[in-house]
């Protein structure tokens, strides 16, 4: 499947972006997750949009956070 996502090489050129999916499946979650933020966030630039999933990883990455902490920020971050 490969190109029928919407990562593109250059995606990854932006600075300031840390994740890098190295399988299939975790690129497909990436994917999943990059379109939920898109949803939200509306019709901002794909660095945005990338820029905003990598926070969002990182606050599901944080062990020091809750569920609900994580939810919370994550909520925020994407204004639902």
């Amino acid at each position: 499947m490969r190109g029928t996502g919407v990562l593109g090489t250059a995606d990854f050129a932006i600075e300031g972006i840390t994740y890098r999916p190295r399988t299939p499946a975790t690129r497909a979650t990436y994917e999943l997750i990059l379109k939920i933020v898109a949803d939200n966030l509306g019709d901002v630039p794909q660095s945005a949009v990338l820029s905003a999933a990598d926070v969002i990883l990182e606050f599901l990455k944080d062990d020091d956070l809750k569920d609900n902490e994580r939810k919370k920020e994550i909520d925020d971050m994407l204004g639902v």
